[in-house]
């Protein structure tokens, strides 16, 4: 069965005008959910690229570690005391 795309087009050119305003609600929600998906998939790259913590040398770490043990004003201290673990998204504190 052939389709023929001159009876589609004009079937739908009809049907943009007959509902012009249900057409381009249709058109805008699928713009705005598209522009969502992107802004979230977008600043999701972004932030995993700036909250990078696994490339940190272990010297660093056990510096920080050290220098925060000396201090008498930090009561309580949550810096691993090896190569800390990289940041994910949807993880439980203390996991």
């Amino acid at each position: 069965m052939a389709i023929n795309f001159g009876y589609f087009a004009k079937e739908s050119i009809t049907s943009f005008k007959r509902n012009w305003v249900m057409s381009l609600g249709a058109i805008i929600t699928i713009y705005l959910s598209l522009l969502l998906v992107g802004v979230s998939v977008g600043s999701g790259f972004v932030l995993g690229q700036v909250v990078e913590v696994g490339d940190l040398p272990g010297h660093e770490v056990q510096a920080a570690a050290a220098e925060h043990q000396s201090d008498p004003g930090v009561r309580h201290q949550r810096l691993p005391l090896g190569r800390p673990r990289p940041f994910k998204w949807g993880a439980r504190r203390g996991a």
